[in-house]
């Protein structure tokens, strides 16, 4: 078996798995059809957690105004007259104050938290009903997010490259030194962690969506650790020179794969760019089976077979794996 955000090869066959932000989406809209009211006040409950106001309680602040009418009149929801400020206002002390040196350290999400209330307001201003804000503010956040996703571009793939390489040479005793050396450090890796990152990520948030932990998350730093400790002993071991800029291409894979398990590993603070993160994981599964593909060709094409229970014998299980998903 291969690690990490290789194990995606031998795991994307199972439901789910590339269809993960279908799902999320799907989940996301669900939530959003059913659009309640609970206390009938005129506001949906995800509107009273904009405002900060009870969504079981059609008169947060006992005034004898219903929390909608009060936003209707620009009237705060939260005090009663005459200490009512603008409702505008008001929600807006509710979030992170730009002064504080710490608050300035924003992440993505707090970011876009702030956009989307300045939106929310500009729309309900305008008269729009609840269906229109709700497609406005998706058609926003999506846009965002891909203008965010296209400024941040693909993940560092650090100064390693095939000129980097040491070099050792194209003989068939040194290539097939090479992979079974190349074999041992995937597999020796990710002993602790073997399973595919994605699956991993849904049962954490699946949880942490019921109970509010994401300590589960910290397992992503035990990923991250792996892939960086396997990049550096990549960048130490001899390549034969027809092989290094394969090499290279998998070397920068597990750069990418640690930075993205970074990201992964902080999903519970920053959840949008978590989201960023799950695009950058399935364009790198791309480009690392590019890779392992390629290198796989080669070593067919030089006439490098492996045994069982060689290291080297995981491009077999790979190539296998490959076949199986290109078929699809």
């Amino acid at each position: 078996m291969v690690a990490g955000g290789f194990w995606f090869i031998y795991r994307n066959r199972q439901p789910g798995i590339q269809n993960q932000p279908k799902i999320l989406t799907a989940a996301v809209s669900k939530t959003a059809d059913e659009n309640p009211d609970s206390d009938r006040d005129g506001l949906k409950d995800w509107e009273e957690r904009l405002w900060g106001t009870n969504p079981n309680n059609p008169d947060t602040d006992g005034d004898g105004a219903p929390d909608g009418q009060e936003i209707k009149l620009g009237r705060n929801p939260l005090k009663p007259p005459p200490d009512s400020l603008d409702a505008t206002q008001s929600a807006k002390k509710r979030l992170p104050d730009e002064s504080n040196a710490e608050e300035k350290k924003s992440t993505l999400s707090a970011d876009i938290a702030r956009n989307f209330f300045s939106d929310y307001v500009s729309l309900k201003n305008q008269g729009l009903d609840d269906n229109q804000i709700q497609e406005e503010l998706y058609n926003s956040l999506i846009s965002r997010l891909e203008k965010e996703q296209k400024s941040s571009g693909p993940a560092p793939t650090g100064s390693f490259s095939a000129k980097d390489a040491k070099l050792s040479s194209n003989s068939k005793e040194n290539i097939k030194n090479y992979a079974n050396a190349l074999g041992a450090i995937i597999k020796s890796g990710f002993k602790k962690n073997s399973l595919n990152e994605m699956l991993l990520l849904k049962d954490i948030l699946t949880e942490a969506s019921e109970n509010g932990d994401y300590e589960g998350l910290s397992i992503f730093k035990d990923y991250q650790k792996a892939y960086l400790d396997s990049a550096a002993k990549m960048r130490a071991l001899a390549v034969p020179p027809d092989y290094a800029a394969y090499h290279a291409d998998i070397a920068g894979s597990f750069n990418n794969f640690a930075a993205i398990n970074a990201v992964f590993s902080n999903f519970g603070a920053d959840p949008f760019k978590g989201i960023l993160a799950i695009n950058d994981y399935q364009q790198e599964v791309k480009r690392s089976s590019a890779a392992l593909s390629g290198l796989i060709i080669k070593f067919l094409v030089d006439g490098i077979e492996f045994k069982t229970g060689e290291d080297g014998y995981i491009f077999v299980e790979i190539d296998k794996q490959l076949n199986q998903t290109s078929a699809l």
